[in-house]
């Protein structure tokens, strides 16, 4: 673009960014689901502007879904090879205390119908163990995502998940990690990883959490095998350019020494 006609983009992003409460050049570039609450999504922008603070991706968010997702601001990541933001998000879900539940009706253990409001509401436990009603909704988040992005403005660059892949390495028993399980993000001890799923031990209760490989968001510490293979790489790189001493060395700082 010529630079009279970057004036003009930039003025006009600036009013469009007093018209709403976040930068005007973000957009729902692609989405995953995680399970049928929680899914990642990719929020891409304007590279020329720069990153986007995290409170303007978690107000588009908002706004651009109505409420209807919350944002978790500690699972971003910025993808600044293609100008993109990687968010996990939950579906809204109303909660109550579990002392309302004597105002209802049991239909079974640990579910309740609110006879005015014709609504059922499940018992529900925080990642500390304490227990909640949470509202029992049919729509799930991918039918809200589809439902949004069907309405929602088209971009010319149109940046996926098929390009940049899940953003994350994969995880091996031992490492702790951050994850997301019944709409929250916990952190736990990786001890068994399948095909298609990881066990998690939460650290704060010691229960054991069976999920989906990409509700993983973060790698808090690696596994005790997955650090001596970086630092067995690092040897070997630095082996090849520079004398194995040296390597060993580079290898020792990498691990903390």
């Amino acid at each position: 673009m010529t630079t009279v006609t970057n004036k003009i983009v930039d003025q006009l992003a600036s009013r469009l960014h007093e018209r709403v409460p976040y930068r005007s050049d973000l957009y729902m570039a692609d989405y995953s689901t995680i399970s049928s609450t929680s899914a990642r999504l990719l929020v891409g922008y304007e590279r020329k502007l720069g990153k986007p603070k995290m409170k303007d991706v978690e107000q588009f968010i908002l706004c651009a879904f109505e409420g209807s997702l919350l944002p978790h601001q500690e699972t971003a990541r910025v993808v600044v090879e293609q100008a993109a933001v990687i968010i996990a998000a939950s579906k809204y879900v109303p909660t109550k205390a579990l002392k309302e539940s004597e105002n209802m009706m049991a239909i079974a253990s640990t579910m309740f119908i609110d006879q005015v409001l014709q609504e059922t509401w499940e018992v529900r436990s925080t990642g500390e163990g304490n227990k909640y009603l949470a509202r029992v909704s049919p729509e799930n988040i991918d039918s809200i995502l589809q439902e949004r992005r069907s309405r929602m403005k088209t971009h010319a660059r149109h940046v996926t998940f098929a390009e940049i892949g899940t953003g994350l390495p994969e995880v091996t028993p031992g490492a702790i990690v951050k994850f997301i399980a019944d709409s929250e993000v916990m952190t736990g001890k990786v001890s068994v990883v399948a095909p298609s799923t990881v066990t998690v031990i939460e650290q704060k209760t010691g229960n054991a959490f069976t999920i989906n490989k990409y509700s993983v968001v973060d790698i808090v510490e690696w596994s005790s095998e997955m650090k001596n293979e970086m630092l067995n790489d690092i040897k070997d790189h630095y082996s090849k350019v520079y004398s194995p001493d040296y390597a060993a060395d580079m290898a020792r700082q990498a691990g903390g020494e």
